[in-house]
């Protein structure tokens, strides 16, 4: 779902951005081609045209001639005539769907906000974290609640009854759930720094002392890793252009939330009702 996530943001704008007349030259209808073009070293494309009977051919024939608009409908059209051929002609129609949407990634986001988008794809914990954030009921225990308010009534009492390991890390957790709570402390070089510290130092403990550290303090690992994810969105994002249509702050970079909370997950609510029937007819 994310993956169709991803292409709705980039199709919307796409085709916000540029006329709709546009749309058949850039999604050329492969597909409904009996031969490949000479040049072409595109082995499913070649493999495809190989496998093309003569009743298959006639099919196509019939499809081009009725000079649809979308590629979706004439799919549509192919699988009503025969679902042999649509199966085929489906590895070739969704070949140039990404590769169309790697080109729009391309023109719209910073090589790091590729990177961020990419990795967020084959990471449903990340996925799951941005759900929560965006849906602003991100939880981490009623124990790590309890701690959070201890520290801000006897910090000291409470982080002395911690083991050496958890103390550094405890000590930034009601700094770390602040942040968590209001990401536009993000845009505090200092508080962002102390962010980079709280992370490195979790990261470079042993397997063994996260263990110790998560029994001691149920919640730190989803906090470290939130803390994370909230620290690559920020690099990832910031200096996307403005005419994308985000919100920039005065020192010309992009609010981090304006793109990935309003971005990336609007695109999950719009997938369904939007882009997918159009674009996406089998997801």
């Amino acid at each position: 779902m994310f993956r169709y996530a991803v292409a709705s943001i980039l199709l919307v704008v796409a085709t916000s951005a540029f006329p709709m007349s546009t749309e058949k030259r850039a999604m050329n209808f492969l597909f409904l081609e009996e031969s490949p073009p000479a040049s072409s070293n595109d082995v499913d494309h070649i493999n495809y045209c190989k496998s093309l009977s003569a009743h298959d051919k006639q099919i196509l024939r019939e499809v081009k001639a009725m000079d649809f608009k979308l590629e979706k409908d004439a799919m549509n059209a192919i699988k009503w005539k025969s679902r042999s051929l649509y199966t085929r002609a489906k590895v070739i129609y969704d070949k140039g769907i990404y590769a169309f949407l790697e080109r729009l990634m391309t023109v719209f986001f910073p090589p790091e906000g590729r990177d961020f988008i990419n990795g967020m794809l084959s990471n449903k914990e990340d996925q799951q974290l941005l759900e929560e954030l965006h849906s602003e009921n991100i939880t981490f225990g009623e124990n790590m609640l309890n701690i959070v308010a201890s520290l801000k009534n006897d910090g000291k009492a409470e982080i002395e009854n911690m083991s050496p390991v958890a103390q550094p890390l405890v000590k930034e957790l009601p700094t770390m759930v602040e942040l968590i709570n209001n990401r536009n402390n993000l845009n505090d070089e200092e508080i962002k720094e102390n962010a980079r510290a709280f992370v490195a130092k979790y990261m470079a403990l042993s397997e063994e002392d996260k263990a110790l550290v998560e029994r001691e303090v149920p919640g730190m690992a989803k906090i470290v890793r939130t803390v994370e994810l909230l620290l690559k969105m920020r690099d990832a994002f910031s200096n996307v252009p403005s005419w994308f249509g985000l919100q920039v702050n005065s020192d010309r970079t992009v609010d981090p939330n304006s793109l990935v909370f309003s971005g990336l997950l609007t695109g999950l609510r719009i997938a369904d009702t939007y882009v997918l029937p159009r674009f996406f007819p089998d997801a």
